[in-house]
Parts: structure tokens; C-alpha cells; sequence
């Protein structure tokens, strides 16, 4: 009965409202896919051009990657769905 309501009873106005409350996850989500999937080649061609950033550079780009690591984790916690009863 539960499996027939997720696929039967799928209602697509609901879609931008996903999308306005998680905009951020959902972006992080098709960027980790897109990453996934790139050539291996551009990952070498990555790693070769971020060993040659100067220091102060890759101090600023692991500053940035630790401030979206916090921001994803202090994300507010949805409550257990069954809390309440």
C-alpha cells in the first residue's frame, strides 16, 4: 500500500516546493553527480592545477570547502516524522 502511494499517488506540484527548501542540498547533489562522472583526465588536470596554486590560494579554497562543510552540518534538523504521535 505504501510503495503504491509513492508511485501512484505522486502529486509534481509539490516539486518546486522541494526544490525552494532544498535548493542548496539539491544543487550539492547534481554538482557531486556532474563531478562524478568527468573524465579522469580533468581530475588529473584539477590536481595538477591546484598543487600549483600558491599556498595562500589553497588556504583560501580548504577555508571555503570547511565553511560548506559546517553550513551543510549546522543545517536545521528535521524533527522525527512520528515525534508528535
Amino acid at each position: 500500500n505504501i510503495l503504491g502511494q509513492i508511485f501512484n499517488s505522486f502529486h509534481t506540484e509539490i516539486i518546486p516546493q522541494f526544490f525552494s527548501g532544498y535548493g542548496f542540498i539539491t544543487a550539492l547533489i547534481v554538482l557531486a553527480i556532474f563531478v562524478h562522472y568527468l573524465p579522469e583526465s580533468w581530475r588529473y588536470k584539477t590536481q595538477s592545477w591546484l598543487s600549483d596554486v600558491p599556498l595562500l590560494g589553497q588556504a583560501l579554497i580548504l577555508a571555503i570547502v570547511i565553511w560548506v562543510v559546517i553550513q551543510v552540518k549546522s543545517a536545521d534538523l528535521q524533527p522525527y516524522i512520528y515525534f508528535k504521535f
